[in-house]
């Protein structure tokens, strides 16, 4: 039967590998962003550019567009560049993440997170008149006719000020909408990098804990008991997220991981999210959420392993230096065992790499830049299915009756 029990056992110990693999390498790819680059501040700055600046090309080198950003600096009395101007802007300066130091790169200044409320409150600040305190709808009309040089910007916001019809607060909402559908773009921007960060990560844990999709497979239908251990394991998993999603919900946090994973909530990092709708309390609680989520992938994910035998066969190091424990070894002797240790073990590695090891590390990688929520969804259907398809056998007394 090709759907058969086990055969969905097979299939639900792969996805529940696939998918502690992808909580895994997005956990490191979310560490990666926030602490070692900026790419969200990047992809945001490159969107509100985009908007506002007619001399901005994303495909520009850093250097090329400071170049043209020094020829189209904004003035006080004029707007060469707005997209500039809105970057110079205070409350910019307040959003970003780190304050700018005397020769510092002016990217360390790019806030990661800008909601649409903000956006349009920057944006009819720099286009309002400076000397007045209330909002004139005239005013910011009037300035963008004299003051934004033609071309799609100016276009773009003459096309709002006649659709508003004098009334400033529906101009503001149309800046709002506006910055809404260009971070339905900026998403689709950000979430290729990811993707490709995630391809990447995911080829070197594959590679790293020999997670070959053909091996685990292999060992999957060849041995019952590794197979039941592996659906065990996955009923267990999907009974402690419930719990968790159900402890999230009272404390009115999002979801963990499973929810918040780069590839997943990309719009609402970018525009949506920002920290200040977060309280102290709720941001401790999701920290604290992540951080039992975390340390039960990194157990799981542990047990996984030594169900399937995933690893490199190579000589234990304690074995290896034996023979001179009972030695004195000068520190120039033990370098040179590390280093043979090293060497023997790479040449170990090396005769078990396979062609067909190759494909199946790179069929893991490519399943785990589908992403963990994705997995987590096809595990719960592929264990419903095989619940509702299994039925208790007869008992010996029911069959006499």
């Amino acid at each position: 039967m090709l759907f058969g029990s086990d055969f969905l056992d097979i299939v639900i110990g792969l996805i529940m590998v696939y998918l502690l693999l992808s909580l895994l390498v997005s956990s490191l790819n979310e560490l990666i962003m926030s602490v070692f680059t900026s790419k969200r501040g990047e992809v945001l700055h490159t969107a509100i550019r985009t908007m506002l600046s007619d001399n901005f090309d994303a495909g520009n080198s850093t250097k090329k567009q400071q170049k043209l950003d020094e020829q189209n600096k904004t003035t006080q009395t004029g707007f060469a560049d707005l997209g500039i101007k809105f970057y110079q802007h205070p409350l910019i300066q307040k959003f970003a993440k780190t304050k700018p130091q005397k020769g510092s790169s002016a990217s360390l200044n790019r806030p990661s997170y800008l909601n649409k409320a903000n956006f349009s409150k920057i944006l009819l600040d720099i286009l309002d008149d400076p000397n007045t305190i209330n909002r004139n709808f005239n005013d910011v009309a009037e300035r963008i006719k004299q003051e934004v040089p033609e071309g799609p910007t100016r276009t773009a916001l003459l096309t709002f000020v006649k659709e508003a019809q004098g009334d400033v607060t529906k101009l503001d909402q149309l800046l709002q909408q506006w910055y809404d559908d260009m971070m339905q773009r900026a998403s689709g921007w950000y979430k290729r990098h990811v993707q490709k960060v995630l391809l990447v990560l995911g080829l070197v844990i594959s590679v790293l804990i020999d997670a070959d999709t053909f091996s685990i497979a292999d060992k999957l239908a060849n041995d019952p008991e590794a197979r039941q251990q592996m659906v065990n394991l996955a009923d267990s998993y999907i009974d402690s997220q419930s719990s968790i999603d159900t402890e999230a919900n009272k404390e009115n946090s999002i979801s963990p991981v499973l929810k918040d994973s780069a590839s997943n909530a990309v719009s609402q990092t970018l525009a949506k999210a920002g920290p200040e709708k977060l309280s102290p309390r709720t941001q401790s609680r999701i920290d604290s959420i992540r951080g039992v989520v975390h340390e039960l992938v990194t157990d799981e994910l542990f047990e996984a392993r030594s169900i399937l035998g995933m690893g490199w066969d190579v000589p234990q190091y304690q074995h290896f230096i034996a023979k001179k424990k009972s030695e004195k070894i000068s520190f120039k002797e033990r370098i040179t065992t590390l280093w043979n240790y090293m060497v023997l073990s790479l040449k170990t590695i090396a005769s078990q790499v396979s062609i067909q090891k190759i494909i199946g590390w790179l069929v893991t990688a490519l399943a785990i830049t589908l992403g963990a929520p994705f997995w987590f969804d096809m595990l719960k259907k592929v264990v419903n299915i095989r619940n509702t398809g299994s039925k208790p056998e007869d008992t010996p007394a029911k069959q006499n009756t």
